[in-house]
């Protein structure tokens, strides 16, 4: 079932040579962490929330649903609101 998800994103990461978008980041962290059995890491959500909005919809409907986030539901004010800025993205 997982493997049905992730297959056309796995695809699509193999063929691209350049460096993956802060979304494909975020999701190829959380399938090496599914693979490994671990826990999303502590960093994660901020990441998410520096997503614009519907890029952050995507990475939450693909974590909710390979199980790896789990726990309150995030409210449609906060998956539909502006990018939020944290000191590493103003430093890049």
């Amino acid at each position: 079932m997982i493997a049905l998800i992730f297959a056309p994103l796995l695809a699509a990461s193999t063929v691209q040579a350049e460096a993956p978008s802060a979304k494909e980041a975020i999701v190829r962290d959380a399938l090496d962490r599914l693979r490994d059995g671990a826990e999303l890491a502590a960093e994660t959500e901020q990441r998410i929330r520096d997503l614009p909005p519907a890029d952050r919809l995507e990475v939450l409907i693909i974590l909710r649903r390979s199980g790896m986030m789990r726990g309150p539901v995030w409210q449609a004010d906060r998956i539909l609101g502006p990018a939020t800025e944290t000191q590493g993205a103003r430093d890049e």
